[in-house]
């Protein structure tokens, strides 16, 4: 481990991440929407800023199959996924010197479908001060002003959801450092590989939680259910 942490210099790893949850936060919603903000494109990147590429994609897989039926429909309110992803990425390498690599990749997915399930709340309040641009845009009194509004609105529309996005994910990445360590204090350091399977059953409740959230809540509540209740018999047998 370097003296600047098992991260290297933070400083200079949080710019990255800034600008990635801009890029991809903007790519998600506001710009050209090229994929790169699908879940598996934004681990694999930020498993690459942080040296751990196998966490990336662990963590970008889960939150893919997870989050796969997300697609933005009108004013539907989605999952961020790329926010999702790269804060639970950040915070399962965070934690990786102390508890490898897996079960720290297993604690970053519970935090990314944690945090983008929670990111849909700062895109609908940033999608509601897009609507009052795009609404003050279309009162302009000619047409020429209003194309010079609308270029202006949308302009600062990417500004603000790339700052945002950016902002979001570091900050959920420094609150998921904390969870992923707490969850993995929880979770005994035994049974196969480190704990992998009772961390894993975990994440299969968790993510079935998630898939609910997406609309399918009377098909999927079964499956969030029996992932939890195995998971709690795996931590009272003691993982065995």
């Amino acid at each position: 481990m370097s003296p600047a942490g098992p991260l290297g210099n933070p400083a200079l790893l949080g710019a990255e991440f800034f600008a990635l949850g801009a890029l991809l936060g903007a790519d998600q919603v506001a710009g050209p929407q090229w994929m790169l903000s699908q879940p598996l494109v934004a681990g694999a990147l930020a498993g690459a800023l942080t040296g751990e590429p196998r966490i990336g994609l662990l963590v970008g897989l889960v939150a893919q199959l997870a989050w796969n039926g997300a697609v933005p429909v009108g004013s539907r309110p989605n999952p961020d996924v790329s926010g999702g992803t790269l804060a639970g990425v950040l915070a399962a390498s965070a934690v990786a010197p102390g508890e490898g690599w897996l079960r720290a990749a297993v604690a970053g997915a519970a935090v990314a479908l944690v945090v983008g399930w929670l990111g849909a709340w700062p895109a609908a309040w940033n999608r509601r001060w897009n609507s009052r641009w795009t609404g003050w845009a279309l009162a302009a009194p000619s047409d020429r002003e209003c194309a010079r509004r609308v270029d202006s609105a949308q302009r600062l529309g990417w500004l603000c959801t790339a700052g945002l996005s950016g902002t979001w994910v570091l900050a959920a990445g420094a609150a998921g450092t904390w969870g992923a360590g707490a969850l993995l204090a929880w979770i005994p350091a035994r049974g196969g590989a480190g704990g992998a399977l009772p961390a894993l059953a975990w994440g299969l409740g968790l993510a079935a939680a998630a898939l609910a959230f997406g609309g399918g809540a009377r098909r999927d509540w079964i499956w969030a259910a029996g992932g939890a209740a195995l998971a709690a018999g795996l931590k009272l047998a003691g993982a065995l």
